[in-house]
């Protein structure tokens, strides 16, 4: 009697301590057996909802980490365009800027502005306007040489992208070719002098020192931007330090 009963009280202690467990049936029909099968069953049941305990809360934490990356996402896209917003840009401006300044090479950065388009919301509506930046978005993201290259949307209608290890004898060229393509979508734009959609942008680029800070590259890029524009629009102007 005293080994069963022994028996049921360590395999009780156990399940306490969360260690599931069963007592082997060894076929008895006296209160020991009764007792012996009724453990096994509670412990079955425990192991069971433990079991179920574990996989819904595993199922919950997947949820809830997928919700948590559909935020993030969120938190750093443009609602309207689906490209990164001013804060993710804002971010990795800093980090490249500091990326760069170790590494001693240069970094640039394309402000893009599109022509007349206050005009083109008076004439075509907010809708149009809407339409034409996630137009105009999805053709930057699409030119982004390398998966370092960020197109982001700054505000309003301008755009921005920059250019980690940046080569200054190829920006003017890339900007141009930019300028070109938008041009190449041929979209009526009755209030703009060209009568289609079209670009302005202004190039920077430097290698960054100790005496500098991200935001003398963005005032670098919006210097070239004000130029591209007062030169009469749809064309790139350039602003480096070599």
């Amino acid at each position: 009697m005293v080994k069963p009963v022994t028996i049921l009280c360590q395999a009780a202690e156990e399940l306490s301590n969360g260690r599931l467990i069963t007592i082997p049936n060894q076929d008895r029909q006296d209160e020991i057996g009764q007792l012996t099968q009724s453990f096994n069953k509670m412990a079955l049941r425990i192991t069971q909802t433990v079991s179920g305990l574990e996989k819904a809360v595993a199922l919950r934490t997947n949820e809830l980490e997928e919700r948590n990356r559909e935020l993030k996402l969120l938190s750093t896209t443009d609602d309207l365009t689906g490209i990164p917003n001013r804060r993710q840009f804002d971010t990795t401006l800093q980090a490249a800027w500091r990326t760069s300044l170790r590494n001693k090479k240069y970094l640039g950065l394309f402000m893009i502005d599109i022509d007349f388009f206050k005009y083109y919301n008076d004439t075509y509506g907010h809708l149009a306007g809407d339409s034409i930046l996630r137009i105009v978005g999805q053709l930057l993201q699409d030119t982004a040489h390398r998966s370092t290259d960020l197109v982001a949307r700054y505000g309003g209608e301008e755009f921005v992208i920059l250019i980690q290890n940046a080569e200054p004898q190829k920006l003017n060229d890339y900007a141009k070719s930019i300028a070109q393509r938008v041009e190449a979508l041929n979209i009526e734009h009755t209030g703009s002098a060209f009568k289609i959609i079209t670009v302005s942008i202004g190039v920077a680029y430097l290698i960054p020192s100790l005496d500098d800070s991200p935001e003398t590259l963005l005032a670098m890029a919006d210097e070239a931007l004000y130029r591209s524009k007062d030169g009469g629009r749809n064309r790139a102007e350039e602003n480096g330090r070599i």
